[in-house]
């Protein structure tokens, strides 16, 4: 009797042309997946024990926020996944040269067996938030907008209105098609895909921290480059028309120390503005802020009136500069002994400039004018009896709430010294 043995072939769970280098001492491939293709070889958390001890805790609101993105954004733009995964797991072959000679890159597999070794130790949030796109947002949706068709055509038979009905359906039909190749699109689109040959849990540990340390970016970078924020577009503009700001935004910062020549930073000021057009932690709808960016001149020209003529004509400091009787050099002294030159009383005196109104300001620039913002003046200084300043201290509070609280406490006063 002969015995034949059926040898099982192994399934493959990664089968790509990949980039073979060196990084660190470790071996390094480098490929791309479609997002379908991620979402059905990664798992969004890939090991919990490993997540949890060589990545940070998972934040289900971070990867709504990208998710969110992911969705609304076509040209979306994400980082490379970083994965890990014991180098005996990759088969890497290299593809020949005309000469003959193995080239850098080959064909890598990584075989299903060895699923459980994968360790995604940088890209959670957003391994997390494309799977929720795909399952949510599509997939989700397009279940509910079906089921509510099959609902639609089932009151064709009973409903007496069959035209409007019929425009139902029409409008269900057109927004499910265009879901459809909403998905299809995203399910194509790719993600960079970083391998690491590391098997050591601690060293994927060290590997996770120190990527982490390497990349943080500044709130000053994203808003000097962040094209979808109509407040840093109108900033950028800002910086360079206004009179008063010119040469004194300091663009490298994200917030200016006592001792800087500089008034804000670039990121100080695109929030300045929000607080001008919006109130201080106003909010904004996408819609207001997508006619923004179609036209942010009013922001521009508010901020123009804010730092050129408004706040020369309330505050001595800021009359000073514009009338070039102190220069950037007197700023960091100045702060020593003012309070007027400080971010956050900037930020009050903008939020004042927004709860007054639209209409005639004289009487709120009249009432700070008359007010004492020097250091040392504690007792019946403005600062203080708002609750912004506490008598001795050398800097205002900063929390939300005593900034809240300094600018009703100055427009409940301002309007009072109106009627006085």
């Amino acid at each position: 009797m002969t015995i034949t043995i059926h040898r099982t072939e192994r399934q493959k769970l990664i089968d790509v042309s990949a980039i073979e280098s060196t990084q660190g001492g470790r071996r390094v491939y480098t490929f791309t997946l479609t997002c379908r293709e991620l979402d059905n070889i990664i798992e969004p958390r890939t090991r919990q024990d490993v997540i949890q001890e060589a990545n940070r805790r998972y934040d289900s609101k971070h990867a709504a926020t990208i998710q969110q993105y992911l969705f609304e954004k076509q040209d979306w733009v994400l980082g490379a996944e970083l994965v890990a995964i014991d180098p005996n797991a990759i088969v890497f072959k290299p593809y020949p040269d005309p000469q003959g000679q193995p080239t850098s890159v080959g064909r890598m597999v990584v075989y299903m067996d060895d699923k459980n070794l994968l360790r995604l130790f940088d890209g959670q949030h957003r391994r997390g938030a494309i799977a929720n796109v795909i399952k949510d947002d599509f997939e989700g949706s397009l279940a509910t907008l079906k089921r509510e068709l099959a609902d639609l055509r089932d009151e064709v038979a009973e409903t007496e209105d069959i035209t409007a009905t019929k425009s139902a359906i029409h409008t269900k039909e057109e927004q499910i098609r265009e879901l459809e190749s909403k998905k299809e699109r995203f399910e194509h689109d790719s993600l960079t895909i970083i391998l690491y040959a590391e098997g050591e849990l601690s060293a994927v540990r060290q590997m996770f921290s120190d990527a982490a340390n390497a990349k943080p970016q500044e709130p000053i970078t994203r808003a000097r480059f962040d094209q979808r924020d109509a407040f840093n577009l109108a900033a950028f503009e800002l910086s360079n028309s206004s009179q008063l700001l010119k040469g004194k935004i300091d663009m490298e910062r994200s917030a200016v120390s006592q001792t800087s020549e500089s008034l804000i930073s670039f990121s100080q000021l695109a929030t300045m503005l929000k607080t001008l057009e919006f109130g201080y932690y106003g909010r904004i709808s996408k819609t207001r802020n997508a006619e923004l960016l179609a036209d942010y001149s009013e922001v521009v020209n508010c901020g123009i009136d804010f730092f050129d003529e408004f706040l020369p004509a309330a505050i001595e400091e800021f009359d000073l500069l514009l009338g070039e009787e102190m220069t950037s050099e007197d700023i960091p002294d100045r702060r020593q002994i003012s309070f007027a030159l400080n971010v956050t009383v900037l930020r009050v005196l903008a939020g004042c400039y927004h709860a007054w109104g639209t209409g005639n300001r004289q009487t709120l620039i009249d009432f700070l004018r008359a007010q004492h913002f020097d250091k040392g003046r504690h007792r019946n200084a403005i600062l203080v009896k708002s609750g912004l300043v506490v008598p001795g201290a050398n800097t205002p509070q900063a929390r939300r709430q005593e900034v809240q609280g300094a600018i009703r406490y100055i427009i409940d006063a301002a309007r009072e010294y109106q009627r006085s």
